[in-house]
């Protein structure tokens, strides 16, 4: 079962697949659904790093990371800062 990771999370995007990671162990928590039932799931799966981790070891997903650009942070007043790109928004002209 393919997977990605996004930042400090796991999903697996596929629905069929998220309905049977999750009815082998109740592993992750469907996006949007609080209390899931298997037959309920109709989200993406969301898993902590941790069954990802134990999942991944069990040969029961793969895991890709995402290409997703992400916003950098500002660097610190520091004596050694590189240069980073940040991302800003305007209000308008």
């Amino acid at each position: 079962m393919k997977s990605e990771l996004i930042e400090n999370r796991i999903i697996v995007w596929n629905i069929e697949d998220s309905k049977k990671l999750f009815s082998q162990g109740y592993y992750g928590k469907p996006i949007g659904i609080p209390k899931p039932k298997i037959e309920e799931i109709d989200a993406p799966l969301i898993l902590d790093l941790i069954e990802g981790l134990y999942l991944l070891e069990n040969k029961k997903i793969t895991i890709t990371k995402s290409t997703f650009p992400t916003a950098r942070r500002k660097p610190s007043n520091t004596s050694t800062t590189t240069s980073v790109p940040i991302i800003t928004m305007s209000s308008g002209p």
